[in-house]
């Protein structure tokens, strides 16, 4: 049913709590909102082709133009805290690592970002329709593929980059 409807407001919306500028945060929301496809252009201007894989038809930043966009932002990683957890699934026991940090910078309230990776991502450990045993799997690989997925998770969220279309308006990525 794609049929267009209008969202209006059904009864009072609450009020601001008391002495909180509620007309000067809404005027910021106005102006992220009207800059909007001005950032993705410039998202798209300061990355390479490359720097984008299509997953599912949707765009993905890759850890390198993440990195690219981190320097460019002033994003800031907080040190991570790296866990190590074993599990077991059908096909036996394997580990998942997982890299917690806090993202911030200039324009970008603190916020949590997560990166894991494990022994069962078809990438390390699927090979001929078998999973491979996690014993034969390069463990730095998944640490280090971990740390990358922070590092995407934390530029993504902090630029608003999730959920994106290869078309964007009149923003079209690579």
């Amino acid at each position: 049913m794609d049929q267009e409807r209008e969202l209006v407001a059904a009864g009072d919306m609450t009020p601001a709590p008391e002495g909180e500028d509620f007309t000067g945060f809404l005027e910021r929301m106005e102006a992220i909102a009207r800059h909007r496809d001005r950032i993705l252009r410039i998202v798209v201007a300061l990355t390479l082709p490359t720097d984008w894989l299509d997953m599912d038809g949707q765009p993905y930043l890759t850890s390198m133009g993440a990195e690219r966009l981190r320097q460019r932002f002033g994003l800031r990683l907080s040190s991570p805290k790296v866990t190590r957890e074993l599990r077991e699934d059908k096909a036996g026991q394997y580990y998942r690592y997982r890299y917690e940090a806090t993202v911030s910078g200039p324009y970008c309230p603190e916020m949590p970002a997560v990166g894991l990776a494990s022994a069962r991502d078809k990438f390390f450990a699927w090979q001929d329709g078998n999973w491979v045993p996690a014993s034969e799997i390069n463990e730095n690989h998944v640490e280090q593929k971990a740390m990358s997925n922070l590092l995407v998770n934390a530029v993504t969220r902090a630029l608003g980059l999730r959920g994106l279309k290869w078309e964007i308006g009149s923003c079209a990525l690579w």
